[in-house]
């Protein structure tokens, strides 16, 4: 295990932070016009009440989302694992929607804790599935990840099926997964639970260090696997469940950013999951960014733009990874 210097933690960290801080700054300004800070009138409402929130939620989201996927993959020693290969995405879209779609969704936090509720249920059925002596193998686990999450993706489909044409249309648009809210209101709803879910993922980054070397050897070192890894899988759900909810299902943050960061940071948890918090906001605020600039009058989903840009690279990783 290589030791943790504060200049490297510094230096890697801090290069996140601030592409983080850059993209706060610009991204609100582009859209369909550009709009500089300190606008007044309707630019200075649409700027305020829309773009401002809207970046903020894609920083939330997208800081989320990479960092649950670095923890999986650390903890797994798979690199393909992420919430959406892991089916927790899909089972806390469908507890997210159902809830909306019933007066569960009225409750506060009910879409939240619906969708906490899939993304664990997914989670342990992937388990279960692909569980074996001596831990989990990738090909299985992504095997059983991918099963999960089409199984939920059809009981999706039936509810869907089951709205009227009018709402069937803004929940298609909802599970292209996108960031278009007006006003705070959904930034408030979800930061409490990203805030609890990436506190426990820190609190187990010492531990998932130990873990990247097996199970057994982090056993052999004091390491409670089997806490630490319920543990992991609980915080992972609450994330998604809460970036879920607001925005939908945006799929390969957490397969993306964590391989960018682990490039220039290394594999160390340590180091890897704050500066994949800084990485993945920055990352997501650009594309969502770059969505509204290049389908200006319309506006693509972000995503849409993400899947597009994860799908290809979720081939390079299945071609390219070491065998098990």
């Amino acid at each position: 295990m290589s030791a943790l210097t504060p200049g490297r933690f510094l230096k890697v960290v801090g290069l996140a932070a601030a592409a983080m801080a850059v993209v706060f700054a610009l991204a609100p300004m582009a859209g369909e016009s550009w709009i500089p800070w300190g606008s007044e009138g309707t630019a200075g409402h649409t700027f305020g009440l829309i773009r401002v929130p809207r970046v903020l939620l894609g920083l939330l989201a997208g800081g989320t989302l990479a960092v649950c996927g670095a923890a999986l993959q650390t903890m797994l020693r798979n690199p393909l694992a992420d919430t959406y290969t892991f089916g927790i995405a899909g089972g806390a879209g469908f507890g997210a929607l159902l809830a909306l779609e019933t007066p569960l969704g009225a409750v506060p936090a009910g879409p939240q804790a619906a969708g906490l509720v899939g993304g664990l249920g997914a989670c342990a059925l992937t388990w279960s599935l692909a569980r074996r002596r001596g831990g989990l193998p990738p090909g299985e686990t992504v095997l059983a990840g991918i099963t999960v999450s089409l199984l939920f993706s059809a009981l999706t489909l039936i509810v869907l099926n089951r709205v009227s044409a009018t709402r069937a249309l803004h929940v298609v648009r909802w599970l292209m997964g996108g960031l278009d809210v007006v006003g705070f209101d959904a930034l408030r709803q979800s930061a409490p639970w990203c805030a609890a879910s990436l506190v426990l993922l820190a609190a187990s980054a010492r531990d998932l260090h130990q873990l990247s070397a097996g199970e057994e050897a982090a056993a052999s070192r004091g390491v409670s696997v089997g806490r630490t890894q319920l543990l992991v899988f609980l915080a992972t759900s609450l994330g998604a469940a809460a970036v879920v909810s607001v925005a939908g299902p945006i799929g390969f943050v957490g397969l993306i950013v964590p391989h960018a960061v682990r490039l220039l940071a290394g594999p160390d948890p340590r180091v890897l999951l704050p500066a994949s918090l800084f990485a993945g906001a920055a990352f997501l605020a650009t594309a969502d960014a770059g969505a509204r600039v290049l389908s200006r009058p319309e506006e693509l989903p972000v995503g849409v733009l993400t899947a597009t840009l994860g799908g290809p690279f979720f081939l390079w990783l299945l071609r390219t990874r070491r065998p098990a």
